[in-house]
């Protein structure tokens, strides 16, 4: 409470590696959570496992009980780090994936090593729409943030040889992003920052 007591407490993973990465509260006083699973279906893990790790996302009502979970993934490895709720009452997830298109991942493979993968899912966890965007090497996302034409900024970083010709231009071994979506996950620009 405010007081900082505890009211409840709540697990939640299967047998193998589990790690959480987001939290939001939600309009109706529950929370949404995301990460990386490497568990199959056991303990609390009950939707199913695609690959090296999967973005895992949990919603739970105000008592922290489970309402319901989602799986996403190709068959490397992904790792959901952030969400975000959109105007539509649903959520935007978003993180990082190595994953070619499989598992129930269908964007295809951009980087050498990986990208970010961002998905649009409706209130109930089920995916509207996905969207991959990648440097030619490492794009890890770290944050999400809704804007108000509905869209969405996405940041993060990517490493790249200076003065490479993809989409990013790079700066130096490692670099800042900002990359502008809309509704529909289409890009409309980017800025890099970095030395």
């Amino acid at each position: 409470d405010r007081d900082g007591v505890k009211q409840w407490e709540q697990t939640f993973g299967g047998q193998g590696d589990d790690r959480h990465y987001d939290l939001l509260a939600t309009d109706d006083g529950g929370y949404i959570f995301c990460g990386e699973v490497n568990s199959s279906r056991s303990g609390s893990k009950t939707a199913p496992g695609y690959g090296g790790g999967d973005y895992w996302i949990i919603k739970i009502g105000r008592d922290g009980i489970e309402q319901w979970q989602q799986s996403y993934g190709g068959s490397e490895r992904d790792t959901a780090t952030s969400i975000a709720l959109t105007h539509d009452g649903g959520i935007l997830l978003g993180g990082t994936t190595r994953s070619s298109a499989s598992g129930n991942k269908t964007s295809r493979r951009l980087s050498n090593v990986e990208d970010f993968w961002i998905l649009k899912l409706d209130s109930s966890g089920d995916k509207a729409w996905e969207k991959a965007f990648g440097s030619g090497n490492s794009t890890v996302l770290t944050a999400l943030l809704a804007t108000d034409d509905g869209g969405f900024v996405v940041g993060g970083s990517f490493s790249g040889a200076p003065g490479s010709t993809n989409i990013f231009q790079s700066y130096g071994a490692f670099n800042w992003m900002v990359l502008k979506i809309d509704r529909s996950g289409s890009y409309q620009w980017h800025q890099v920052y970095g030395g």
